[in-house]
C-alpha cells in the first residue's frame, strides 16, 4: 500500500507561520521607532536637566531600529515572494495527496467484504491466518424474511409435490399449518428437498436447526392398502418381497407393486394380498435368493 507524505501540507502552515512572524517583526520595529522618536521629542526640554547618557541611549536605539526596518522589510518581501511562489507547486501537491488518498481508501474498500443481502451470519469457514480470493465462499447469510422449515421427502414423490400444497407440524403438543414455497427437484441418496413457510407467523420458542415432525398433504384422504415400510426397500427398490408360507417357515421371493410410502407406511398397488405375512428387514446378501428357511 502506498504511503501518504503530509510533507506539503506542514510547508504550505511554516510558510504562513513565516509570514506572520515576519509581520509582527516588522510592526514591532515600527513601534519602538514611533515610541524612541517621542520618548526623545520630549527629552528635548529636558537638556541640560536629564543625564546625556539617557538621550544617546534612546537614539542608539531608535538609530539601531531605523537600521533594522529597511532589512526587515525588505527581508518580508523576499520570503512573501518565495511564498507566493512556492503556494501553486504545494497546492499541486496536496491535490496529489488528495487524489492518493482517494485510491488508498477504494482499495481499503476492496478488503472490506460486504454481505449481497442483509441478515444474520448462520456459518462461517474461516480460519486465521487464511487467505480467500475475490468471489469465493466463507460464509452463509439468512435473510431476515422470517422463520421457514426445510423438509427431506422421498423421491417417489417428486412428482406429486408442487408448492402451495399444505403441511402441518406438531411443536410443543400445538398443531401449525405451512405452505410448500419452493421444491428443490435435486435428488440425492433418493430423497429431494422442499421449503415450507408458516401460515400464521413463526412459533415463538422454534430454534435455528431445531428438527419437527409433520405431514404434507399430496391430495384427498383415500381408502387404501399398505404394509410398514422397512429397510428391504432400500435392496428391492419395491419392486420385489419375501412373502411368508402359511407356516411361516418358507419365505418365497413375489414380485409387488408399491405406491405411494412415507417414513411408517408404503401403499400396497399389487402382488399382496391382505393377511399375507412378509420380510420387512434388510435384504443384504439376498438380492439373488429366491427362497429362505426360517429357524424356529
Amino acid at each position: 500500500m502506498r504511503r501518504l507524505n503530509a510533507q506539503p501540507e506542514k510547508r504550505q502552515s511554516a510558510l504562513e507561520q513565516n509570514r506572520i512572524a515576519n509581520g509582527k517583526a516588522l510592526e514591532q520595529i515600527d513601534y519602538d521607532i514611533v515610541r524612541l522618536r517621542r520618548s526623545l521629542g520630549r527629552r528635548a526640554r529636558l537638556i541640560g536637566i536629564e543625564p546625556a547618557e539617557t538621550r544617546d541611549t534612546l537614539q542608539d536605539e531608535l538609530d539601531h531600529d531605523l537600521k533594522l526596518q529597511p532589512m526587515q522589510a525588505a527581508s518580508n518581501q523576499k520570503q512573501e515572494d518565495l511564498r507566493v511562489q512556492q503556494l501553486p507547486q504545494i497546492q499541486s501537491q496536496l491535490q496529489k495527496l488528495q487524489e492518493d488518498l482517494k485510491i488508498t481508501h477504494g482499495k481499503l474498500d476492496n478488503l472490506t467484504v460486504r454481505a449481497p443481502v442483509a441478515g444474520r451470519v448462520t456459518s462461517m469457514d474461516l480460519k486465521v491466518g487464511e487467505n480467500r480470493n475475490r468471489g469465493e465462499r466463507f460464509a452463509e447469510i439468512t435473510p431476515d424474511t422470517g422463520d421457514k422449515l426445510s423438509a427431506a421427502v422421498d423421491e417417489y414423490y417428486l412428482q406429486q409435490v408442487r408448492a402451495g400444497q399444505i403441511a402441518t407440524v406438531e411443536i410443543s403438543d400445538r398443531q401449525y399449518s405451512l405452505k410448500v414455497t419452493r421444491v428443490y427437484p435435486r435428488v440425492k441418496d433418493g430423497m429431494f428437498t422442499v421449503d415450507l413457510a408458516f401460515l400464521e407467523g413463526t412459533p415463538q420458542g422454534l430454534l435455528p436447526g431445531q428438527t419437527v415432525q409433520g405431514k404434507l398433504s399430496l391430495g384427498a384422504d383415500t381408502l387404501t392398502f399398505t404394509m410398514p415400510a422397512g429397510a428391504f426397500l432400500e435392496r428391492t427398490g419395491g419392486d420385489w418381497i419375501f412373502v411368508l408360507d402359511p407356516d411361516g417357515s418358507i419365505a418365497h421371493r413375489r414380485t409387488i407393486k408399491l405406491g405411494r410410502r412415507n417414513a411408517d407406511q408404503v401403499e400396497i398397488l399389487g402382488g399382496l394380498s391382505a393377511g399375507e405375512k412378509v420380510l420387512t428387514s434388510d435384504y443384504s446378501g439376498l438380492e439373488r435368493i429366491d427362497r429362505v428357511e426360517l429357524e424356529r
